[in-house]
């Protein structure tokens, strides 16, 4: 990976554990939404720490053109992610709504439980502007997105092309705007494609990335670099 490249100078013997989610803190299953009210509007969300301004940047032409041709019937989530304050004034042509956890529900035990048991998003963005450092970064949204049962777009680029099965798992989308529109015009237009994605990464998470499962490779991996 990226990130073991990085850190080969300093010592040659790195091993390298892909992530996997506490089941315990999980909903136990594929989750399944009723149908939703056609009068409510599509929620679009994105998730993540306060340090994805340039990753939104990058995105906003294209939800504002998500705004101008569907209106109200659309509208924005955020948790976290903006870090300037003047990140939001991009997004001039869509509803934003900025969401966060209680403050006891911010540690990310309880944070993992609010996440999944009371978000209900449509759609989850996860760009990438593509980056040495955002090159060394995992897929762990992909995992995140795959437990609130919500289908992902997320940039072609390293940390999601090697685990996100494209039109699978979820969608990748070259760092252009127009291919983001295309890819979101084509979600919105589809609810049985948002809803197979949706159950097809959910039954990827918990038959391959979830502690029950794979656990063991953190013992393997400490007794490689302990030999």
């Amino acid at each position: 990976s990226s990130l073991r490249e990085r850190f080969l100078a300093l010592n040659e013997r790195i091993a390298v554990v892909p992530n996997a989610l506490d089941e315990r803190l999980l909903p136990g299953g594929i989750r399944e939404d009723g149908q939703r009210e056609d009068s409510a509007p599509l929620v679009i969300g994105y998730m993540g720490t306060l340090t994805h301004d340039d990753d939104l940047a990058m995105i906003a032409p294209a939800l504002n053109e998500i705004g101008r041709r569907h209106g109200d019937a659309v509208a924005l989530e955020i948790v976290g992610v903006v870090g300037r304050t003047d990140t939001l004034a991009a997004l001039d042509g869509l509803p934003v709504r900025l969401v966060s956890p209680l403050p006891g529900e911010a540690e990310y035990p309880l944070f993992m439980v609010w996440l999944t048991h009371t978000l209900r998003w449509d759609i989850a963005l996860a760009p990438l502007v593509d980056t040495p450092f955002n090159a060394c970064k995992s897929d762990l949204k992909h995992l995140d997105y795959a437990a609130m049962g919500v289908p992902g777009v997320y940039s072609r680029v390293p940390a999601y092309t090697g685990t996100v099965r494209h039109g699978e798992t979820g969608l990748l989308c070259e760092n252009d705007p127009a291919a983001w529109v295309e890819t979101l015009e084509a979600l919105i237009a589809s609810p049985r494609l948002r809803r197979r994605i949706a159950r097809s990464a959910a039954e990827y998470l918990y038959r391959e990335r979830i502690l029950a499962r794979c656990g063991a490779r953190w013992a393997t991996a400490l007794k490689e670099v302990l030999r």
